[in-house]
């Protein structure tokens, strides 16, 4: 008795495996994935992916949905993900966070209506540590860094031609 349940068991688990296989999503050749990212250049902090989704015709595709997985070029970073499904002719709009400048790695999924399949794209983008918007890169003649000069006064540090930092007093300001 105890054979026979456990031979039925195993036939079961057997007959479980051998069900259809999985229907794999299809992969749509025909996609073209274009990325825009506001502010440009990128720089560490919010900012927003703009992607369009075009057919090869230059069709717009709305009615997808966009995920975007961002990861740095190197190890040791937490990843960065976002998605919509919101686009106006095409055009999708992602808030993302750039946790840091340096290399980043951006895959965009974009699922597709009526079971089209899958498009997927791969971008490399550097990000700017700091903001062009920073006060760090702020000043009154627009480049540099204000500074207490460390007498009492305030200045301003520059880097000159050669990429040696100078100040207001040493470059003749």
């Amino acid at each position: 008795m105890k054979v026979t349940i456990l031979a039925l068991v195993i036939l079961m688990v057997l007959a479980a495996g051998c069900g259809p296989a999985a229907q794999e999503t299809p992969v749509a050749t025909d996609v073209q994935i274009d990325l825009t990212v506001e502010p440009a250049p990128p720089a560490a902090g919010d900012a927003t992916l703009i992607i369009t989704l075009t057919e090869s015709d230059g069709t717009p595709i709305d009615g997808a949905t966009v995920r975007v997985h961002g990861d740095m070029d190197h190890e040791g970073m937490t990843p960065v993900d976002g998605e919509t499904d919101a686009s106006t002719n095409g055009v999708y709009r992602v808030p993302f966070q750039w946790t840091m400048g340096g290399g980043w790695i951006l895959e965009v999924t974009a699922v597709l209506p009526d079971d089209r399949g899958v498009a997927t794209e791969t971008f490399n983008l550097f990000v700017e540590a700091v903001s062009h918007g920073s006060v760090i890169n702020q000043d009154d003649e627009g480049s540099g860094m204000d500074m207490d000069m460390g007498d009492g006064e305030e200045g301003n540090m520059n880097m000159d031609d050669s990429g040696n930092m100078t100040t207001d007093s040493e470059s003749g300001q």
